[in-house]
C-alpha cells in the first residue's frame, strides 16, 4: 500500500511540511504549508475502489467542465458520489502527494494529481502538533482497513488486526524518533516480524 510506505518515509526523513518529525515544537501558527495549492472546491466525476474518486477542480462554480481533474484521497466520515462537491476544510488546503494514472473511456491513458488535504498552517503549540499526528495515524488506520474491507479475499479480522499493529507501530517507532533515537534499519521486517505478512500488494 502505497500511502503505508509514504508514511514510513515521512517518519525516516522527516521531509514533510506537516510531519510531526518536520516541525519544531511551538512553531508560530502563521507559518504558511508551501506545499499549499489554490483548490478550493471539487465535483466529483467517479468514485473509484477504496473511496478514492476522480474529480474536476471547480473553483469557478458548477461550470467547470474544463477545469484539471485530480484524484481525490479518502477521508475519513466521507463517502464519495457522483456529482458531489467537495469542499476543502476551512483550516485545511489541497496538497499533491504524487500521481494516478487512468485510462478514459475512449482508451486514452491520463495522468493527473493525488491530491489529500492537509494543515494549511503549522501547529501553534505542542498538544496541537500531536493532535495532528494522531489524526494521521488514525486516517492510516481507516484507510489501510477500507482497503481490506472492499477487497473479499483479504477482509478478515485477522487482517484488520494487521491494520492496528502497523499503525501501532509506526506510532511507537515516530514517537521514538521524536525524542532522538536513531530509526532502526529494516523497519519493514520488524514491522512484518511483529504483526504478520500482509496481502501482496500491501506495499505497493
Amino acid at each position: 500500500m502505497k500511502r503505508l510506505l509514504m508514511l514510513l518515509s515521512l517518519i525516516l526523513s522527516g521531509c514533510s511540511q506537516n510531519s510531526p518529525m518536520s516541525m519544531p515544537l511551538f512553531q508560530s501558527n502563521t507559518e504558511h504549508n508551501e506545499n499549499c495549492m489554490d483548490m478550493r472546491r471539487f465535483k466529483v466525476l467517479q468514485v473509484l475502489e477504496f473511496n478514492h474518486a476522480l474529480a474536476l477542480e471547480c473553483n469557478t462554480g458548477e461550470l467547470c467542465v474544463l477545469n484539471p481533474v485530480v484524484l481525490l484521497s479518502p477521508m475519513r466520515g466521507v463517502d464519495y458520489y457522483d456529482d458531489m462537491i467537495v469542499t476543502v476544510p476551512s483550516d485545511k488546503c489541497a496538497v499533491q502527494y504524487g500521481t494516478y494514472q487512468y485510462r478514459t473511456k475512449d482508451k486514452r491513458d491520463k495522468t493527473v494529481p493525488r491530491i489529500a488535504f492537509e494543515y494549511e498552517y503549522s501547529a501553534s503549540s505542542e498538544e496541537e502538533l500531536a493532535k495532528r499526528f494522531y489524526e494521521r495515524m488514525d486516517d492510516l488506520r481507516y484507510e489501510c482497513k477500507l482497503s481490506l474491507t472492499e477487497e473479499k479475499k483479504y477482509n478478515t479480522k485477522a487482517n484488520m488486526k494487521k491494520c492496528d499493529c502497523f499503525v501501532d507501530y509506526l506510532t511507537e517507532a515516530a514517537v521514538s524518533i521524536k525524542s532522538g533515537k536513531e530509526p532502526e534499519p529494516d523497519m519493514k521486517k520488524k514491522m512484518e516480524k511483529k504483526c504478520g505478512r500482509v496481502p501482496s500488494g500491501f506495499w505497493d
